[in-house]
């Protein structure tokens, strides 16, 4: 059975849910974080970071977003106005053909994060992901509940953090699963694939490998065990199945 029909019965990860209201009292952020987060959030934490409605329709006037947005938050912070959005491209044709198919299929995920000081909205990074000459079945897209805003370390300024999942194959095998998470351009990850042994009924072959990038040893020790956190509640899907590509940061 190949992935992409049990993902047609399971239902593949689509974009991640929406964060925040609009627009967001303190309690109302208070709890927008408290549903992301491992251990109880104090006021403190988010006494400085106002969560914002997003809006795919009104993004900052210079934001060049390749694909389709999928999901995106919004927040206020010590350091201004912020914007994360996330987009796929959906399959597309490749360049060049592959070996076995002239038909193989290309997909890219982009995850943006706009900044506002003032009146002027520049980019503050880019991070670009894809699976290149698939011929089987292909997945690029962002894990659905996976963004969330906090700031974990209590300085004021917001963190951003989500999962993606990438694949192109013909079975029921792992996919390689991302997350990335940034403090301004400071940024972190953790890297391996999917854990598929409670679908499959066995631990071989069925993946759960992690790779935590040595950047987080310089992370405050919230923010690691929040992304560890994270990690371990999206690395075994639920009721789909996600699943190394080229992962760039701009």
């Amino acid at each position: 059975m190949s992935i992409h029909a049990t993902c047609r019965v399971l239902g593949c990860l689509a974009a991640a849910a929406f964060l925040g209201c609009e627009p967001a009292s303190r309690n109302d952020a208070r709890r927008a974080l408290a549903a992301d987060t491992t251990e109880p959030v104090r006021p403190a934490e988010v006494a400085a970071l106002e969560v914002l409605s997003f809006d795919p329709e009104t993004l900052p006037p210079n934001a060049d977003v390749t694909g389709n947005v999928v999901d995106g938050a919004r927040w206020r912070d010590a350091k201004g106005e912020n914007v994360v959005v996330l987009a796929e491209t959906g399959e597309f044709p490749s360049a060049s053909a592959c070996d076995s198919d002239p038909q193989c299929r290309d997909a890219e995920i982009r995850a943006y994060h706009f900044a506002r000081n003032g009146s002027a909205w520049k980019r503050l990074w880019l991070v670009t992901d894809f699976q290149r000459q698939c011929d089987f079945d292909l997945i690029a897209e962002f894990v659905k509940g996976s963004l969330s805003v906090t700031d974990l370390d209590h300085d004021g300024v917001g963190e951003s953090t989500f999962l993606y999942a990438l694949t192109c194959t013909s079975d029921v095998s792992p996919s390689t699963l991302k997350l990335i998470m940034h403090e301004g351009q400071a940024k972190y990850a953790i890297r391996g694939t999917t854990d598929l042994s409670a679908m499959l009924g066995t631990s071989e072959d069925a993946g759960g490998d992690r790779n935590v990038d040595p950047a987080f040893e310089r992370a405050h020790p919230r923010q690691r065990s929040y992304a560890l956190a994270q990690w371990e509640r999206f690395v075994k899907p639920r009721s789909s199945i996600v699943p190394d590509a080229g992962e760039q940061d701009h």
